[in-house]
C-alpha cells in the first residue's frame, strides 16, 4: 500500500502556492474583520479551493490523500489552514496526524508542519494545561518513533532547517486553539512571511514532508494516537 512521492513531478500549473500564500496572508485581515466566513469571497476561495487543489497538483495521485482547507464553520477562525489527510490514518483535522499550513496569528510567519489533531486531546482533558502537556508528550513519542523514517525521506538541507517541538504561533496574541497548535507539532519547518522562498523551494519542501508523512502513516513503528496509553503518552503497542 506504499504511495510513492517523486520530487520529479510536474510543476503546478494551477495558480503557484507562494503566491497563493502571500495573497491569502494578504486578503486575510479584511475577510477577518467580516467575522463570518463568506464561500464568495476571493480569500475563502483561495483557503478552501486554490491551495487545496495545488496541493494536489504536487501530490501523486493516488486514492489516500485528501486535501482540506478552512476558515472556520460559520464563524472564522483566528487563521486559516490548509491539510493534508492520509485516508487511512484520518480524514479529519481533528483525530491522529496530518501535514497541514499554519499562519501565525499576526500572519508574519507560515509553517509547513506534521501535527496532532487537537480535537482529541480536547476531549478527553478540556483545553487546560494538562491537555497541553498530554500533546506535548504525544508529539515526542511519535517524532522518537519516526526519526529512522526523517532520516531516509528528508534531505539533508531540509532536516538542517527542521524544527521540532513547540512553534509560536501566538505572536503575542490570544488563541487557545493555537496555543494548542503549537504543542501539537512533531516536525515543522517556518518560513517568513516577508521573505517567502521561491516557488520550487516550497514545492521540495512540500514534496519532501510529503514523503515522511505517507510513511508515517504507513509504517507499523510509528504508533497512531489511538495507539498510546492517554495520561502517560507511552505506546501500548509498537
Amino acid at each position: 500500500r506504499s504511495v510513492g512521492v517523486s520530487l520529479d513531478a510536474a510543476p503546478n500549473t494551477k495558480g503557484d502556492i507562494r503566491n497563493l500564500f502571500l495573497e491569502l496572508a494578504e486578503g486575510w485581515p479584511s475577510y477577518y474583520q467580516g467575522k463570518k466566513t463568506d464561500k464568495t469571497n476571493p480569500t475563502h476561495k483561495i483557503i478552501t479551493k486554490a491551495l487545496p487543489d495545488c496541493l494536489k497538483n504536487l501530490s501523486p495521485n493516488t486514492g489516500v490523500l485528501q486535501f482540506h482547507g478552512s476558515a472556520g464553520q460559520g464563524n472564522l477562525t483566528p487563521a486559516p489552514w490548509i491539510a493534508v489527510f492520509h485516508t487511512e490514518i484520518t480524514t479529519t483535522a481533528r483525530e491522529e496526524f496530518y501535514i497541514v499550513y499554519l499562519f501565525s496569528l499576526d500572519l508574519s510567519s507560515l509553517v509547513l508542519e506534521i501535527g496532532l489533531g487537537v480535537t482529541q486531546f480536547e476531549n478527553r482533558y478540556g483545553r487546560n494545561e494538562k491537555m497541553l502537556g498530554e500533546c506535548s508528550a504525544a508529539a515526542d513519542v511519535i517524532r522518537a518513533s519516526a526519526d529512522i523514517l526523517k532520516e531516509k525521506a528528508l534531505s539533508q538541507t531540509v532536516q538542517s532547517r527542521l524544527n521540532i517541538g513547540p512553534i509560536n504561533l501566538l505572536a503575542g496574541m490570544q488563541s487557545r486553539l493555537h496555543q494548542a497548535y503549537e504543542r501539537c507539532a512533531i516536525y515543522y519547518l517556518q518560513y517568513d512571511m516577508q521573505n517567502l522562498p521561491a516557488i520550487s523551494s516550497l514545492e521540495h519542501d512540500y514534496k519532501e514532508f510529503l514523503s515522511l508523512y505517507v510513511s508515517m502513516a504507513e509504517s507499523i513503528i510509528v504508533p497512531s494516537v489511538s495507539d498510546l496509553s492517554w495520561d502517560s503518552a507511552s505506546p501500548n503497542k509498537l
